[in-house]
């Protein structure tokens, strides 16, 4: 029989059945339920008797399965909530409980002084559990615990809360009303003892609280040595699989780094099968449980090579994005005095070379802002087949396919007003030739020649000033000899501006 002391509490429970010797020792002894529950939980435990149970249900509680609510039929609940030593499945505790804050606002017009209530609330068996609607161990000093979450809750019995305003209101007295029947002086007399009456029921009352909370205080510290005893159990169960669970995750780590050390530690602590692997605590790990995990990991690992992939890429793409935006924006800084001064000196080396523009006006244009403007002008008409005859012709600027205006002349452009790179040929002898070569206009199309003649000088489309083929004249003004370069200006929005709603766009000639 001292055997069966060490034993688990819910073991007692399964001898009784084995045979009708043991059925009898069972039975017949309750110093074998004493001795057991203080072998399994310490000394300290409370007794059954202080708890209101007997030993065999103590014992049941303590290691016993199913709900206790009469007519429910859940036999799998295990948590037993001590404040009220009963063992409910989660449906029927929920539809007991109260929460104190709740109960306050609900019966706050019968207790105006809120004080009253929450002293009668302070008479009866507390719970607690956590914004999840988990039970949780009772809590003495709730204020200090840290407010993280979860938080936790107190709450009551329904029931023992009606109970138990029940059981005050009983001392209170109902208000003294004059009886018309009796001379004043006998009322006089009647509401001086109806007085002395309700002092005593206020001290009646105030004794209950007293007597109720004291015995209440008392059960409540039962009940946090019955659940700190619980607590220290498990984890006093929890050693050995914990140490098991350790060793197995000790070996599976070294085995990884001796015979896949291309797989990284963390991502190994991170697989399924690894952490699958380490919760079992049936044992400290073993070469045939190595050998089983092994296949999974490198599955897992080659699994994963294409997001690695993605990932590294992308990081690298972000990086290299960054770096050339840095590098592109120091260079442009850096580069740009100069090359705008060696462009500047190379247009004066051919203005000195060709001395044949000595009286032109020069207007010097951004390089860049000038090409995107002649790519754009040159798409539009393209895809209009304005000034270059049939869209994709073979010849364009020519007098083929009845074109009569073949090549015209621009007067007097100097070379200078375009960059020579990108754009195309100088303006020699009043006659300009743009040479796009845009990107997009790259794309199976020959070369274009663009050239522009006087006779443009009244076309809605160009808004060009009144000019002439003569090399005497000042392109930018009048006709007059004497002008000087930068007299007049081409403005910028005479060269975007849209062509004109009324103006014709013929393909042989220019009106």
């Amino acid at each position: 029989m001292r055997i069966l002391e060490f034993s688990p509490p819910h073991f007692l429970k399964k001898v009784r059945l084995w045979n009708k010797s043991f059925k009898l020792m069972v039975d017949g002894y309750d110093s074998l339920f004493v001795n057991q529950r203080m072998e399994n939980f310490g000394v300290d435990i409370p007794i059954a008797s202080t708890m209101g149970l007997t030993e065999r249900q103590y014992t049941d509680l303590l290691g016993g399965k199913g709900c206790l609510e009469p007519g429910c039929t859940d036999k799998k609940a295990s948590r037993t909530h001590w404040s009220w030593a009963k063992r409910w499945c989660s449906k029927c505790w929920q539809s007991k409980i109260e929460r104190e804050d709740r109960i306050l606002k609900a019966r706050q017009h019968d207790f105006p002084q809120r004080q009253i209530l929450t002293k009668l609330l302070e008479c009866i068996p507390i719970g607690m559990h956590d914004s999840f609607m988990k039970a949780h161990d009772y809590i003495e000093n709730l204020e200090a615990r840290p407010s993280t979450a979860p938080r936790i809750y107190k709450y009551y019995i329904k029931s023992e809360v009606d109970k138990v305003i029940e059981e005050y209101q009983a001392f209170k007295l109902q208000p003294f009303k004059d009886d018309p029947t009796k001379s004043a002086a006998e009322n006089a007399s009647a509401r001086t003892l109806h007085q002395q009456k309700e002092a005593d029921a206020a001290e009646k009352q105030s004794n209950f609280l007293d007597k109720r909370k004291a015995e209440n205080d008392e059960h409540m510290q039962r009940v946090l040595k019955i659940e700190g005893a619980i607590r220290k159990k498990r984890q006093e169960d929890s050693q050995p699989y914990n140490k098991n669970r350790e060793g197995r995750r000790e070996l599976f780590l070294k085995r990884a780094r001796e015979e896949i050390p291309d797989v990284p530690v963390p991502f190994v602590l991170e697989t399924k099968a690894f952490k699958a692997a380490t919760r079992i605590f049936r044992d400290a790990g073993t070469e045939r449980g190595w050998q089983t995990l092994k296949p999974k990991i490198q599955k897992e690992w080659d699994d994963s090579a294409e997001k690695r992939r993605l990932e590294s890429g992308e990081t690298q793409s972000t990086e290299n994005d960054g770096e050339t935006g840095s590098t592109r924006v120091d260079q442009s800084q850096d580069i740009q005095p100069s090359s705008n001064s060696s462009s500047r000196e190379d247009s004066q080396t051919q203005n000195s070379q060709q001395n044949q523009l000595s009286g032109l006006g020069l207007q010097r244009f951004d390089q860049t802002d000038m090409q995107n403007f002649m790519t754009d002008r040159a798409n539009n008409m393209m895809a209009s087949g304005g000034m270059f005859g049939p869209l994709y012709g073979n010849n364009f600027g020519s007098s083929a396919n009845g074109n009569i205006y073949g090549r015209s002349a621009v007067p007097s452009l100097h070379s200078s007003i375009f960059s020579t790179a990108p754009l195309g040929n100088s303006f020699l002898d009043g006659t300009m030739q743009f040479h796009t070569q845009s990107s997009n206009m790259n794309n199976g199309l020959p070369q274009l020649a663009m050239d522009f003649s006087t006779s443009y000088q009244n076309s809605g489309y160009m808004h060009l000033p009144h000019v002439s083929n003569n090399h005497t004249n000042n392109f930018f003004g009048s006709g007059s000899t004497s002008a000087q370069p930068g007299d007049r200006k081409i403005t910028v929005n005479s060269l975007l501006a849209d062509p004109a709603p009324g103006a014709s766009m013929s393909y042989d000639t220019f009106q």
